[in-house]
Order: structure tokens, then C-alpha cells, then sequence
């Protein structure tokens, strides 16, 4: 999986969604995607900070969401 690839731990769903874990610098990230229109669902204050619910949309939702991961977000180290 692409989100493996770049060092984000995901989590296998039965739904049309996913949860993955950016670590303690997802919270920023997810404040970016949200400026530019992308929606996730924050599970921080419900699991730990840096976990988030990825619903899977069209092949270009997608693509946009990895692109724009991709641009703004380095895995911890």
C-alpha cells in the first residue's frame, strides 16, 4: 500500500475507509489537508495523536490525497 511506502502505519478495514497512524506529526498534516479542501476524520483525541480515518473515494480523490501527502509530510524518525 502507497500510504506503507511512505512510513505510515495503516490498519486493515471491512469498510470503505481505513485508519492509519502518521505519529505526533499527523495533526499538522491533517490541518493542511483540511485548508486545501480534503476531509479526513481525526481519531487523535480518540485513539492517540497522529491516528485518522481515510474514507477511500474515486481514483482521483485519491491520487490528490497521496500527492498532497506526499508534498507536505515526512515520517518521523
Amino acid at each position: 500500500m502507497e500510504l506503507e511506502r511512505l512510513g505510515v502505519k495503516t490498519y486493515a478495514s471491512a469498510g470503505n475507509f481505513l485508519l492509519a497512524n502518521f505519529g505526533p506529526t499527523g495533526p499538522p498534516l491533517f490541518n493542511k489537508l483540511d485548508k486545501q479542501g480534503i476531509l479526513l476524520r481525526e481519531r487523535s483525541k480518540d485513539i492517540g495523536p497522529g491516528f485518522v480515518r481515510i474514507t477511500i473515494g474515486t481514483q482521483s480523490e485519491m491520487r490528490r490525497l497521496l500527492n498532497t501527502i506526499r508534498k507536505e509530510w515526512r515520517a518521523p524518525a
